[in-house]
């Protein structure tokens, strides 16, 4: 799934990667290696830091430092604020269990994420039903991946 969804993406090169419900980082490391200039990742969950931090000190070392990458420690709807710096590729993995995925696309909206002709990537079961708008961001295409879904949207404006 990974490798399929950097190759939809393209060119990652300068372009600044967020990575909400972050986890260890792995997607990160991904649009890193690929050329992404700057990146944000978002994760709740303390315990998950270090092993991040871990992941990162790859990063460095092709990079030959972590300029332009921060980690947050906190809940994704606390990042997700109005004036937080704009974002070309989103990348979100909510849990499977979490019940409403739609309000984390509402939040980036509101948010003004992506940046125009940006793209925002959900990551969620297949059993579930996104929508194909929100007020500003439009579904281009999903595709499957056993029992995950990557949906992608686009802000037009």
């Amino acid at each position: 799934m990974r490798e399929s969804m950097f190759a939809i993406l393209g060119d990652l090169c300068g372009i600044h990667f967020l990575d909400l419900f972050a986890g260890s980082g792995i997607m990160t490391l991904e649009a890193l290696s690929r050329g992404a200039e700057t990146a944000l990742l978002v994760e709740k969950d303390r315990r998950k830091r270090r092993t991040i931090l871990e992941n990162l000190r790859i990063a460095e070392k092709e990079r030959g430092n972590l300029d332009g990458i921060k980690l947050k420690i906190m809940p994704v709807e606390h990042a997700l604020r109005s004036g937080i710096q704009r974002y070309d590729v989103i990348y979100t993995d909510p849990p499977f269990s979490m019940s409403n995925k739609k309000s984390i696309l509402i939040l980036a909206d509101r948010a003004r994420q992506p940046t125009p002709r940006g793209t925002l990537i959900l990551h969620y079961p297949s059993r579930n039903k996104m929508p194909d708008t929100t007020d500003n961001l439009r579904l281009y295409d999903v595709r499957g991946y056993g029992q995950s879904r990557l949906a992608f949207y686009t802000r037009d404006n």
